[in-house]
C-alpha cells in the first residue's frame, strides 16, 4: 500500500505485519539482559548485533569500528549520558527534545571513531535500550515521513546539531504518533510505526 496521506498511514499501522519481530527480540533481550555499560565485551556483543542485523554498515568507515565503539562507549561512561532515558515513559512532546539530545551525544561519541554521522545506528542501539521511547532512523522511513508530514514540521532547534536529520524524523514521527492516538490507537508502538515505514521503501 503506498502512503500518500495520513489516514494510509492510519490504515496500514493498523494492518502492518511485524515479520522481523524475532530478530527484534533476540536484540531485545540481549539489552535487557546487559542494560549496562560497563563491560566491553557485553557492550561489542550489543553493538554488533544492532549493527549487523540491521545493516548499518559500521566498517565501512573504519576497520574493527564495533570493537573500538564497544571500549569507547565504556571508556566515555556511555551509560551516564543514558540515565535521562530511564525516567522516560512515553515519546510525546515533552520527552521529544531529551530523547534528541541523549541521541546528540552518542553521535558524537560514535564520530570519534567512525569520523561518520551514525543517525541509523545510534538510533536503533538506542532504541533497543528504550524500546518504547526512541524511534528508529532508517533513510527510507526518513523519507517516508518527511513524504506524509514533512510539510509540518519545524524543528530549527535542531539544525546546530549532527543529528539534526534525526531531529527532524522525530519531530515528523510524532506527528504520525499524535495521529493515530486522536484515531483511537491508544500506545501507539514505535517498532509498528517503523515497520510501517520502512516498507515505503
Amino acid at each position: 500500500m503506498k502512503l500518500k496521506q495520513i489516514k494510509d498511514f492510519i490504515q496500514a499501522y493498523r494492518n502492518v505485519d511485524y515479520y522481523f519481530e524475532p530478530l527484534d527480540q533476540a536484540i531485545l533481550r540481549a539489552c535487557r539482559k546487559n542494560p549496562d555499560h560497563n563491560n566491553e565485551s557485553e557492550v561489542f556483543a550489543k553493538i554488533a548485533l544492532v549493527n549487523r542485523t540491521y545493516r548499518a554498515n559500521l566498517d565501512r568507515a573504519t576497520k574493527d569500528a564495533e570493537w573500538r565503539l564497544a571500549e569507547k562507549f565504556v571508556h566515555e561512561n556511555i551509560k551516564n549520558e543514558l540515565l535521562p532515558l530511564k525516567n522516560i515513559r512515553r515519546f510525546n512532546r515533552n520527552s521529544i527534545d531529551t530523547i534528541v539530545q541523549t541521541h546528540e551525544k552518542l553521535i558524537q561519541v560514535a564520530y570519534t571513531i567512525t569520523k561518520r554521522t551514525q543517525n541509523s545506528f545510534c538510533s536503533k542501539y538506542l532504541s533497543f535500550h528504550f524500546p518504547k521511547t526512541v524511534p528508529i532512523f532508517d533513510s527510507h522511513s526518513y523519507d517516508a515521513s518527511w513524504h506524509l508530514i514533512g510539510n509540518q514540521v519545524k524543528a530549527t532547534r535542531f539544525d546546530g546539531n549532527r543529528n539534526y536529520d534525526y531531529g527532524y524524523h522525530c519531530e515528523a514521527i510524532l506527528l504520525l504518533v499524535e495521529a493515530l492516538l486522536s484515531n483511537g490507537i491508544q500506545n501507539p508502538d514505535l517498532k509498528l510505526v517503523d515497520c510501517v515505514l520502512y516498507g515505503e521503501r
